[in-house]
């Protein structure tokens, strides 16, 4: 209810979609793809509130550090909410063709693999002790995935609209700051562990510009917890 005035179609028509629907191809575009984990996760928090367990500290993945946010008090519902679906109407406006690809090796194997394509590809997050997930252009994407596979590495190609956590988002972040910048930054009351490559804290409104472009080290902050 709190995304869908700024939706253009309802979050749930679009989430229970009859599956091979058009409405249900919307899923895959950003635009609803982000509204509909934040309001998934949130509802997953809600859930395990209801069982009554303490919760000291939070963390989340990508969108989901905007779940966490809420849960730590960091923001309203209405402001986190308008604020989850302007990242992810700003980023669908962005021209396709990025991609991004999983692969089972480690940060440092992978960064060698990156060298001197900076401009093209990034490492976008680092899942676990030997997963990741790189993205940027396209085709550096496939090429390098081919490079790991033939070296017997399970890689898999996600199912993305952009190249999310990359250079390819740079034309959004000036964009994203005006937005980010408009919305309530309360001090949170639970503890959290940032998961973007970031020096700011989450009561300022540039780590969430950041965390648009920086690379997700999910995997870290598992292990600091």
């Amino acid at each position: 209810a709190a995304l869908d005035p700024h939706l253009e179609r309802p979050l749930r028509e679009v989430m229970w979609a009859e599956p091979g629907s058009d409405r249900a191809a919307l899923l895959d575009r950003t635009s609803y793809t982000q509204p509909a984990l934040f309001a998934y996760e949130t509802a997953l928090w809600r859930l395990l509130e209801s069982f009554g367990p303490t919760v000291d500290t939070v963390a989340g993945h990508s969108v989901g550090e905007y779940a966490a946010a809420l849960a730590a008090g960091l923001w309203s519902l209405p402001d986190a909410a308008r604020l989850v679906a302007a990242r992810g109407r700003i980023m669908d406006a962005l021209p396709a063709g990025g991609g991004m690809v999983a692969v089972a090796a480690t940060p440092e194997e992978i960064a060698a693999s990156l060298t001197g394509l900076e401009d093209a590809v990034a490492l976008a997050a680092v899942n676990g002790p030997r997963g990741v997930v790189i993205s940027g252009e396209a085709e550096v994407c496939a090429s390098i995935a081919a490079l790991w596979a033939g070296r017997g590495r399970r890689t898999r190609t996600l199912t993305v609209s952009h190249a999310f956590h990359s250079p390819l988002m740079e034309p959004v972040l000036e964009e994203f700051r005006r937005e980010a910048e408009s919305v309530v930054l309360a001090e949170p009351t639970l503890g959290y562990e940032r998961t973007a490559d970031s020096s700011l804290e989450w009561t300022d409104a540039g780590y969430w510009v950041e965390q648009i472009r920086a690379s997700v080290l999910f995997g870290p902050a598992v292990t600091r917890l």
